[in-house]
């Protein structure tokens, strides 16, 4: 979460691309010649894809920096408030609350007038900083949160556990004492588990932690597990159900249910990320890394990958590599 005055300040980060423009989500949100919206990736480390920002001013300036993340966006107010748009909702925020907002997600935030509002952020790719975990068991993994009806600010008063889990998120990745990686993958899953509480939270790369839901998960994960690590394999879709022990339908339909996207597009999406991570590194061609997360078509990874990234592929390798220079 940003303002316009914010964008220079994180400007430090690592980013794996240049913003790139994207067509807003209807809401508020959806007027982009008065808000254009700018894609804003971050190139997370592979090794524990969690970056914790510095503490941010939030300027009382009018709404006008529309952009969205390859990542999560935690954050925590920690002096005054504000209000932060996104999709259709627009919510205002003080200090003591956490704003949570999901990959992809357009928003926008502007500080209350007269007061010094200061948050902390941290990004984080919660299926790749629990992973494997997550496929084994659904209730270490972080639900779906664009349901129009999941409130992204945390109330402080309300949810004092909730807010207190993404202060100490940030605190504990920005500190890096001994052990801090492992402090964090605990509180992230805490935080999963208590996410999943709250209206509008759905259960996608998590389930709702009931016995129907592990079972479930239990059931696909040998599938799942195939999708991770085979990712650029030709993966059919009957060979995943028997390896399931099930129909292709019901495994299409189960599959759904509980990771909330069909496997197909679960597919897509590894594969996507894979190969965002490759052209981040710069030690292969575009087409090399079509190749290995399985695209024999470029024209097929092209617009998938143009899909997930907002950039085309060549874009997105050109800019990480000049970034990495400097």
């Amino acid at each position: 979460m940003q303002d316009s005055s914010l964008k220079t300040s994180k400007s430090s980060a690592k980013r794996s691309s240049r913003p790139a423009r994207l067509t807003p989500a209807s809401g508020p949100l959806d007027r982009t010649e008065v808000h254009p919206a700018v894609y804003d990736p971050f190139d997370l480390p592979d090794d524990f894809p969690c970056l914790a920002l510095g503490e941010f001013p939030l300027k009382p300036e009018p709404f006008s920096y529309v952009h969205s993340h390859n990542c999560f966006e935690l954050n925590y107010c920690r002096t005054g408030g504000g209000v932060v748009a996104t999709g259709r909702k627009i919510l205002p925020f003080e200090a003591g609350d956490a704003i949570v907002l999901p990959s992809a997600e357009l928003h926008m935030a502007r500080g209350d007038r007269g007061a010094d509002s200061r948050f902390c952020v941290v990004l984080l790719d919660p299926d790749r900083l629990l992973a494997p975990e997550a496929v084994d068991v659904p209730g270490l993994a972080f639900p779906v949160l664009t349901h129009p009806e999941f409130a992204n600010v945390i109330r402080g008063h309300e949810h004092p556990d909730l807010a207190g889990l993404v202060r100490l998120i940030w605190e504990e990745t920005r500190g890096g004492r001994p052990g801090y990686r492992d402090a964090v993958c605990g509180l992230c899953r805490a935080l999963a588990a208590l996410l999943r509480r709250l209206p509008g939270a759905t259960a996608a790369a998590g389930g709702g932690g009931n016995t129907a839901d592990l079972e479930a998960w239990r059931r696909l994960a040998p599938a799942l597990r195939r999708m991770l690590h085979d990712h650029a394999a030709a993966l059919a879709m009957t060979e995943l159900a028997r390896s399931c022990h099930m129909s292709p339908a019901t495994f299409r339909r189960r599959f759904h249910a509980a990771v909330g996207r069909p496997p197909l597009r679960h597919l897509t999406l590894i594969r996507m990320q894979t190969a965002r991570r490759r052209l981040a590194a710069g030690d292969a061609s575009v087409s090399e890394v079509a190749r290995e997360v399985g695209y024999s078509a470029f024209s097929a990874f092209h617009r998938h990958f143009r899909q997930f990234a907002g950039c085309a592929p060549r874009a997105c390798r050109r800019i990480a590599l000049s970034a990495n220079v400097q």
